[in-house]
């Protein structure tokens, strides 16, 4: 089985990267640690379909400074991000890195985001392409 992977930096306050994985015309996004950022999308954008985007949201919108800080998403900042994709409802977007004290408020805030389609991991939880 053959990959393509291309690793993107993204913004966050160690240098970290997202990766675009490729395989006979499927395509997967994992965002990696990341809080909001261009190139990632202008590259998603080149792909003729994502069938899957991995994305963190670490922190409740109330704690929008935090997150900024330290690079990483909220459930506003996850939601313009995702405005940057051509049909954000199509494409199966698995949230994760979900600070446990603030799990049920993020997944609220989450639950609010339209026109997504969005989906809270949990240990163990498995996604088939």
């Amino acid at each position: 089985m053959c990959y393509s992977v291309r690793a993107v930096l993204v913004s966050h306050t160690i240098e970290t990267c997202a990766f675009i994985v490729e395989r006979k015309g499927k395509s997967l996004i994992y965002s990696g640690d990341t809080g909001p950022t261009d190139r990632l999308w202008q590259l998603a954008a080149e792909l003729p379909k994502i069938d899957a985007l991995l994305m963190e949201v670490s922190f409740p919108d109330e704690q929008q400074r935090l997150a900024t800080i330290s690079g990483h998403h909220t459930p506003r900042t996850l939601g313009e991000e995702l405005t940057k994709l051509a049909s954000p409802k199509d494409v199966p977007t698995l949230l994760y890195h979900i600070k446990p004290v603030f799990q049920a408020k993020v997944e609220r805030e989450c639950a609010r985001i339209k026109g997504v389609n969005l989906t809270v991991l949990d240990l163990g939880d498995e996604y088939l392409l």
